[in-house]
């Protein structure tokens, strides 16, 4: 359906992978440190000589270094985790928002969506309008995405390739359905009657005007993706695309000796 689909479905396992410390591994530190510490009591209670009591100091103070190092980690880890998920929970709704607004472009039962006055236009016989609807596809795009909405990512790659393939599917629409119906009413013979042409630039503007939004939506995303992952070779390609052309005027130039 469009040359770059793959990108979507890059692995999470392909990413750049940074070193974290998971709460499993404090665990097994405290537990390995309890279990130090105890035997060092022991011995502290049985040693009489200098130097086994500054042995036992020298274990005392190492593990406790060992203890802070970690802790910091920990909390690093921690604090990354929290303000990771405010990231996702924010952008989330962000999507959902833009996703909604979009779909009402084309719901096909929706009297002013460009589908609907596309189904108005069609009786006129106008050539490319027949093609859109013979090879419409996105319809059953949307529904999946709304689908997928339906649950949470189940991890920030996953949401982020969430986001791209949101983008895709607006531009999708956009190049394939809205600019090409454009070009192929502008190259037609066929006159489309003055009603439907208001219909359509009523929606032009309408529709750019979501699409300066859904531009500035989609740079907000990667900003926040470089926040969340870094911004590598392999994490760039997974941005959503953030250029989407806008649509021209549906009226044919009138001459200016006529």
């Amino acid at each position: 359906m469009y040359s770059d689909q793959p990108e979507i479905f890059i692995q999470e396992a392909d990413a750049p992978r940074r070193s974290k410390l998971e709460p499993h591994h404090i665990v097994q530190l405290v537990s390995a440190v309890l279990n130090v510490t105890v035997v060092v009591i022991l011995s502290w209670q049985k040693a009489t000589s200098l130097v086994v009591k500054v042995l036992f100091w020298v274990a005392v103070l190492t593990l406790f270094g060992i203890m802070v190092r970690y802790g910091i980690r920990w909390s690093r880890w921690l604090l990354a985790r929290v303000r990771l998920n405010k990231i996702i929970a924010a952008e989330a709704e962000k999507l959902r928002v833009m996703f909604k607004r979009f779909r009402l472009f084309t719901e096909e039962n929706y009297g002013n969506s460009f589908k609907g006055i596309l189904r108005n236009t069609s009786p006129y016989r106008v050539e490319v309008i027949d093609q859109i609807f013979e090879s419409d596809y996105v319809s059953d795009w949307i529904i999946s995405f709304a689908e997928q909405l339906n649950h949470p990512a189940p991890s920030a790659m996953a949401f982020f390739l969430r986001c791209r393939e949101f983008s895709l599917i607006v531009r999708d629409f956009n190049n394939n359905y809205v600019i090409r119906a454009q070009k192929g009413i502008m190259k037609s013979s066929v006159q489309v009657p003055e009603h439907c042409l208001d219909q359509l630039e009523t929606f032009r503007e309408e529709y750019n005007s979501y699409l300066r939004d859904f531009t500035q939506w989609a740079q907000s995303v990667c900003d926040q993706e470089k926040i969340a992952l870094g911004e590598s070779q392999q994490i760039t390609m997974l941005f959503p695309c953030t250029f989407v052309e806008r649509v021209k005027s549906f009226r044919k130039a009138i001459p200016a000796n006529v």
